[in-house]
């Protein structure tokens, strides 16, 4: 007979969800603690995903009306000078998804399996007994279970009350996360002109001088949909000096707010070295698996949920219990299918977010012409096919490389950058294979090693 577990997640993430209904599905007893209710769970907007993703994962496209075509965007330098253009994807292969309609849909894909759902019930602690977790405690007293599953974020309070012999990290470094401020704006009906008329979204690069990143994004809804996103941090002032900047560049942007102005934090870091615990394991924004320069993690973080219920139905049939060993299959194939991408996109982010922005607009403007640019991001974030994009770097490398050599410093920096990035890809794909303390401990070490951190 087959072993059957009692499985307690922790927020309403994507990978928990997808977690929570392949376990039910399979005939584990999966409940959902969710601290928010059922009316504010996640954020009111939209993000961007590729649409194969739910094929990926085993599931349906989720209802039509809470997705659209992704829009047209300009990536646009810090001098404003130069605007790369990013047309969209074939229709079909991507969308623009509401943050809060999947999170309500897939909890209804839950309860139909038999998933609990507890809104509005924060965990208040992991419970642990003997190195083990072994359930929550929440305002209604303990829940024991089998494994805990946490979906809660990436301030999770839970990966630092995991017992340390375990290795998780319980906090990241500041320049780990970026804090953007996010709203919607109502758009004029004027005549107005936008900087750039045939673009629906502007992303700005190191905007007004700042490390990260600022856009204006037109909605389904036809609103302006303004993010203000720093590294390490973000004032109030200048939020508003970056937002009223934003606004004199697209001039049909209005004062009148429709979604108020919040400001979030947001993962744009490599994957977190150890995911897995005794009774315990992280997935999504908890794990940082978030692409770590524009910080979106719902595609990695559905699959990893999928992996994450594969490895613990496996456990049932040869009836393990869920301990670190158990659960480490999780974490090496997830870490092989999708952590090595994002460590060579992190390594290449510290090093753009170190370049003087007047480098940028030289490598934008009179470098790398739109097309490789173009490849190169679709290959990043999956949005073409990997022999089409090569292809198309190829074609345009041989000028890009002498275009280069104009600029031996940068050159050099740049092919520092680049090795730096295939060592971490290569550490990422060394992880264990099996639960071995001082193994994983060396490898952590050298991977965590791979991402240095400004001081």
């Amino acid at each position: 007979m087959k072993k059957k577990y009692k499985v307690i997640v922790i927020g309403m993430g994507q990978g928990g969800m997808i977690a929570a209904y392949y376990l039910a599905k399979a005939g584990h007893k999966v409940t959902v603690y969710e601290q928010n209710p059922e009316s504010e769970v996640s954020y009111p907007w939209t993000d961007d995903m590729v649409v194969g993703t739910y094929e990926a994962v085993g599931l349906p496209l989720p209802p039509q009306e809470l997705y659209s075509q992704m829009n047209t965007w300009y990536w646009v330098t810090p001098d404003g000078q130069t605007k790369t253009h990013f047309p969209p994807n074939p229709k079909g292969f991507d969308m623009s998804v509401q943050r809060h309609g999947l999170s309500l849909w897939l909890a209804d894909l839950c309860k139909k399996e038999g998933v609990k759902i507890k809104y509005a019930t924060p965990v208040k602690a992991l419970l642990v007994k003997k190195d083990q977790v072994c359930g929550v405690r929440t305002a209604d007293g303990a829940k024991a279970a089998d494994l805990v599953i946490d979906a809660s974020g990436i301030r999770s309070p839970f990966r630092g009350q995991v017992p340390k012999k375990f290795g998780i990290q319980a906090q990241a470094a500041p320049d780990d996360n970026m804090l953007a401020y996010r709203a919607f704006f109502k758009r004029s009906d004027a005549d107005h002109v936008p900087s750039y008329p045939d673009a629906r979204s502007c992303m700005y690069l190191k905007h007004m001088g700042g490390v990260g990143i600022s856009w204006c994004n037109i909605s389904p809804e036809n609103d302006a949909d303004i993010l203000i996103g720093r590294i390490g941090g973000l004032t109030k002032e200048e939020t508003m000096v970056a937002l009223a900047d934003l606004k004199e560049k697209h001039p049909e942007v209005t004062d009148e707010v429709v979604v108020p102005g919040r400001w979030i934090p947001i993962g744009t870091r490599y994957t977190l070295a150890r995911l897995v615990a005794d009774g315990y394991a992280a997935v999504g924004d908890s794990a940082y698996m978030t692409i770590p320069i524009m910080g979106s993690g719902i595609e990695a973080s559905m699959k990893a949920g999928k992996l994450l219920a594969e490895t613990v139905i496996k456990a049932g049939r040869n009836k393990k219990s869920l301990t670190a060993d158990t659960l480490w299959a999780y974490q090496t194939t997830y870490f092989r299918k999708s952590a090595w991408l994002f460590s060579v996109i992190d390594v290449l982010k510290r090093w753009v977010l170190n370049l003087d922005p007047a480098d940028i607009d030289w490598v934008l403007g009179k470098v790398v012409p739109t097309p490789m640019l173009e490849a190169v991001t679709y290959l990043v974030i999956e949005r073409s096919t990997k022999k089409e994009c090569a292809l198309k770097v190829a074609r345009h490398l041989p000028m890009t490389l002498l275009r280069l050599l104009t600029n031996s410093g940068f050159l050099s920096d740049a092919a520092g950058a680049v090795k730096g990035a295939v060592k971490a890809a290569l550490t990422t794909f060394k992880v264990p294979n099996k639960y071995d303390e001082q193994q994983i401990a060396t490898w952590q070490e050298e991977y965590e090693a791979c991402f240095p951190h400004a001081e």
